[in-house]
């Protein structure tokens, strides 16, 4: 029989990997664990039926990369998992480079993941070759695409880049346009999910844009940062021709994610370009138009969200803390944000009410306590009409 072999400098991640696997492998023999790629490196010496190794790259002693490399021969007879817990799309490209068969996030493994992989390395027989697995080299194609693109808007050094965007199918015939997304208050988001749900939203913003993009435009979406994304465009039918139907994939956007994912958002204008070199110049273009928060609003919004289950934050508190009058302070966070500071300041005790009464067994009037609202029937009727449900009804109705 097969065994596994997991690599992972963390403790826990590595230990709680050993369990996935052993607990939806009953064809695996035994499942080894190292530390770093020396510890690797010794065991598959030991060990020849190891036939998947689930490696980390970045860890002390020995990283992946070096482990990858110093397999050589040996390393025909497995299968190579790359596991990474952040978007490292240049080691995960020279982890392929180096023979590596799969990519995987570690923030989204999950059993389903693992079970082909588990599968292959559990048969007898040959190992499968890489064009029978059209799934997963799906899943690793768009990784290695987004993680080029993005190189090239954000400036970095890419050699080759046509090339290199040819060896990943990546097709952009000029006119390139691009165009900027980005979600408008992530202290709002921050709010409403603890860190595997903010992860969740993460994942999904770029997908959602990704699926409209491949429904009315040819190109591809490229997820800079978190709550922001960038559609890189191109069309025969030359979208800067025809800015009616770049404003409507724009609306399309805009109103599929504060449909999908409750949030406000903005976008550029488009930019367009003519070669792939001059990719970073043009995301620079609409990141430098994109509106930016002001220190003054920016001060004011933190202050809110620190201390609004105070019921007496003021007007005259936050202006004193932006450092500007209330009436410049009300003007400039109007023009900024859309909403007044009041309204704003509603927005946030009710997103804080909705994690109170979804979370807890606190009463309405706790809840209206606990977010900065005086009187629980003042804020029953906020609430309802934020929302449109009471607040008594909400925790029975919310899969928030």
């Amino acid at each position: 029989m097969s065994s596994v072999l997991v690599v992972d400098d963390e403790p826990l991640i590595r230990v709680s990997i050993a369990s996935m696997v052993r607990a939806n492998a009953p064809g695996i023999a035994h499942v080894y664990t190292a530390a770093n790629g020396r510890e690797a490196l010794e065991i598959l010496a030991c060990e020849s039926d190891v036939k998947l190794v689930l490696l980390d790259l970045a860890m002390p002693v020995m990283d992946g990369l070096e482990f990858l490399a110093r397999i050589g021969v040996r390393g025909q007879d497995l299968q190579v998992v790359v596991l990474s817990s952040h978007d490292d799309y240049s080691g995960v490209r020279e982890a392929f480079r180096l023979g590596a068969d799969d990519y995987l996030l570690k923030s989204s493994l999950a059993p389903s993941m693992l079970a082909p992989l588990l599968e292959r390395a559990a048969a007898t027989g040959p190992l499968q070759s890489a064009h029978e697995r059209p799934q997963l080299q799906k899943h690793n194609l768009r990784a290695l695409q987004r993680g080029l693109l993005r190189e090239l808007l954000t400036g970095q050094d890419v050699p080759d880049p046509e090339e290199r965007l040819a060896g990943l199918s990546v097709e952009l015939k000029p006119p390139i346009v691009l165009l900027g997304i980005w979600v408008r208050d992530l202290l709002l988001v921050r709010m409403r999910y603890d860190a595997a749900g903010l992860d969740r939203f993460h994942s999904m913003l770029p997908e959602y844009v990704a699926e409209i993009v491949e429904r009315q435009a040819f190109g591809f979406v490229c997820p800079i940062d978190h709550g922001h994304v960038v559609a890189v465009l191109h069309s025969r039918e030359h979208l800067m021709d025809d800015p009616g139907r770049l404003h409507r994939l724009g609306k399309r956007i805009v109103e599929t994610l504060q449909h999908h994912l409750n949030v406000e958002v903005s976008q550029s204008r488009g930019a367009a370009v003519a070669d792939v070199d001059e990719l970073g110049r043009a995301y620079a273009r609409i990141t430098g138009s994109r509106p930016m928060a002001t220190r003054t609003v920016s001060r004011a919004k933190g202050h809110i969200h620190q201390h609004y289950a105070d019921p007496d934050l003021s007007l005259e508190q936050m202006a004193a803390v932006a450092g500007v009058s209330r009436t410049h302070l009300s003007a400039q966070f109007r023009k900024e944000t859309g909403v007044s500071i009041t309204e704003y300041l509603t927005m946030v005790r009710v997103e804080a009410a909705k994690q109170l009464l979804a979370g807890t067994d606190l009463r309405v009037y706790e809840v209206a306590e606990r977010v900065g609202f005086a009187s629980s029937e003042h804020f029953s009727r906020v609430f309802k009409r934020s929302t449109g449900i009471p607040p008594g009804s909400f925790a029975a109705t919310s899969v928030y």
